[in-house]
């Protein structure tokens, strides 16, 4: 006899707000499924037993097939429906996130090569530990299998690595699983080769560079618990791990964490959320923690653990701010004699030097001579990039590209267009005049082929030279690394944002510490037209935690994270009067609650982004207000139409 069909609720990765009903036979609550909907089919998750529509069974469809997979775990799902609840997003929407990609449902037509887990040996190459470090190991080894948050503080080039893959080791004696995030792809090569030095073998990797077939198999792999290892992107918070005993989140304060198209989300915070719900321990690495990480570890919330001397012989960079005011690089080029005399230094001695620019392309903008005319994007608010390698202007947030201009459209004038400002290109440009017989290399996002290869030259001193960008301020170690020059310390230091300070802080400080992390000493020096800057000066002093509690005290002064809550609501349209009379409108509306600060309408920091305008809206609240029920009420006030693009962020790390 055949069972039954019941009534099963099976969520779909749709932007709706909920799951929908479905009949069923033989279905547990988690299972993958495929259904109809529509005119199409879709693939879903089993998302509770029982019928929640009030409908009659004639209106209600049958599920397709169910998947031959282990079910979606309780605490994946917990952790989904958390989510949606914080970020104020659609169930789907998130569920969207947690969903392979269609080829782990689809059998592949042509039968793959057989793949092979190999495992990691904990005792393959064990390190010999500091006290410090050992302390630190034993402290997340004995949380085993309970859920505590730890914050590894450490200076750059402490050992902080060696620390959570001792924890690794215990976790892989374990027979668990372990999670290691990091923030930028780039960073994937060299982690993965000091793991395999480490433990034998390579990890099972997670990010967008990864084939169908290898996005397949490590999904299955991580299923089934063969992939005991995984070192991936923010995505990889939502992999079905079946026994996932450790999270680590290296370099815990990069804002690259936070996504911000789409469904915004910030992985730290999610990486914690998904520990809790595993009972397991989070590690949140960093030599720079976050505002908000720092304040946990003072109210107690998370336990810190510190290691504040580099490792072995190595000793911290010496710094010296450069004043631009006082020594001025030659006309149209961007090194000053103090730069230029310790390059030279650097390179007679035969030791490599790094250049940090954290600007893409060639130049930031094209000017015309003649009128003082920009090029601008047609689709957003911005000026077009030069890449002068490529010959063509690019817009660097919606990749609009065409070519140079010979004509100014304002006054006419022929040729009289030039770049203004530098940019890696152009640095690497003034590199090749001065010093042609040393070996150079452009590092970042726009060299995306030859970066891999060219951090394989850099770490065995095949290149004498580096230019580049943030990709290189982070996790990276050469030894024979010994000059730092940041070209321009300024960037990053203006505009109204909340954490400027704090992320140019963040990011001169690891590209500090690239610097001088084995025998020999390193030098960093930092060009700036405002040497007396507050962020300059405490990167001078070498006084972290000075310049964090200055800027915890700012934050506690204005009500922001952590100290009270803080949304951002984003609304976008292609017709400018009418985005503005909407916006007019609904600040009319908003909810007026003592304690509660609204901002807006204003224009947003990108008013005008890949063709629509963009209009937005700031709420401060005190931190035992329930802001996500007052912007329920106070959304719905809004216009139902496609015409009008609502985003809503919860506690946005940036103002754009």
């Amino acid at each position: 006899m055949a069972d039954a069909l019941q009534r099963f609720q099976i969520l779909l990765p749709l932007p709706a707000g909920g799951p929908y009903d479905y009949f069923g036979t033989d279905l547990r609550v988690g299972d993958y499924v495929e259904v109809p909907f529509g005119s199409r089919t879709e693939f879903g998750v089993v998302w509770a037993s029982g019928g929640a529509a009030d409908l009659p069974d004639t209106k209600i469809k049958t599920a397709l097939k169910k998947f031959d997979l282990p079910p979606m775990t309780d605490s994946l799902r917990h952790l989904i429906t958390w989510l949606a609840d914080y970020t104020m997003q659609p169930l789907g929407n998130i569920l969207k996130l947690a969903l392979p990609a269609d080829g782990v449902f689809i059998p592949p037509k042509r039968k793959l090569k057989e793949w092979v887990f190999a495992q990691p040996n904990p005792d393959h190459a064990p390190p010999e530990l500091s006290a410090a470090q050992r302390a630190a190991a034993d402290a997340i080894q004995n949380a085993h299998g309970t859920f505590q948050t730890f914050v590894l503080d450490g200076v750059t080039g402490s050992g902080k690595t060696e620390v959570y893959f001792e924890a690794m080791a215990h976790v892989l004696k374990n027979n668990g699983q372990a999670l290691l995030m990091l923030p930028e792809i780039a960073l994937t090569q060299q982690m993965t080769r000091r793991f395999e030095q480490r433990f034998g073998t390579p990890p099972v990797l997670w990010h967008s560079g990864l084939t169908p077939a290898q996005r397949r198999e490590n999904f299955l792999a991580i299923q089934r618990g063969e992939a005991k290892i995984v070192i991936g992107a923010r995505s990889a918070l939502f992999l079905p791990f079946s026994n996932l005993q450790l999270i680590v989140v290296d370099e815990e304060h990069d804002p690259s964490y936070k996504q911000d198209d789409g469904t915004s989300y910030h992985a730290r915070d999610v990486a914690v959320m998904r520990a809790k719900q595993e009972s397991c321990p989070a590690l949140l690495v960093s030599a720079t923690p976050s505002v908000e990480t720092v304040v946990n570890a003072e109210r107690g919330r998370y336990s810190a653990l510190h290691l504040p001397v580099r490792f072995g012989a190595a000793t911290l960079p010496k710094i010296a701010l450069i004043n631009l005011r006082e020594n001025q690089p030659p006309r149209q080029h961007w090194l000053s004699p103090p730069m230029r005399d310790a390059i030279t230094k650097n390179l007679e001695a035969g030791e490599q030097i790094l250049l940090f620019l954290n600007r893409r392309g060639y130049a930031p903008l094209m000017l015309c001579r003649g009128c003082g005319e920009r090029v601008t994007c047609k689709n957003c608010s911005s000026w077009l990039v030069l890449h002068k390698q490529k010959n063509i202007l690019q817009c660097h947030h919606c990749g609009r590209k065409e070519p140079v201009p010979k004509t100014c459209k304002n006054c006419g004038a022929e040729g009289k267009f030039a770049p203004s400002g530098p940019g890696v290109e152009r640095v690497a440009e003034e590199v090749a005049e001065l010093w042609p017989q040393a070996r150079a290399a452009i590092l970042s996002s726009d060299h995306e082929k030859e970066l891999a290869d060219n951090l394989q030259k850099l770490a065995d001193h095949e290149l004498d030279i580096v230019i580049g960008t943030q990709l290189l301020a982070k996790g990276h170690h050469f030894p024979q690394l010994t000059l730092v020059g940041v070209v321009d310390g300024d960037l990053g230091l203006q505009g109204a944002d909340p954490r400027a300070s704090e992320r140019t802080y963040q990011l001169l400080h690891q590209v500090s510490g690239r610097a001088g992390r084995a025998e020999l000493p390193g030098q960093v020096m930092v060009q700036t037209h405002q040497p007396e800057h507050p962020v300059l000066q405490a990167l001078l002093r070498g006084d972290r935690d000075g310049f964090l509690q200055m800027e915890i005290a700012q934050r506690q002064a204005a009500g922001l994270p952590p100290f009270g809550k803080l949304a951002a609501i984003v609304l976008a349209a292609r017709n400018e009067s009418w985005l503005h009379e909407v916006s007019n409108d609904f600040a009319h509306k908003a909810p007026k609650i003592d304690g509660i600060r609204i901002y807006g309408p204003a224009p947003a920091m990108m008013s005008k982004l890949r063709g629509q305008y963009r209009m937005r809206f700031l709420v401060i609240a005190p931190p035992q207000t329930k802001l996500n029920d007052l912007l329920i009420r106070w959304l719905s006030c809004l216009p139902k139409t496609r015409a009008l693009r609502v985003q809503v962020d919860i506690d946005p790390q940036q103002f754009g």
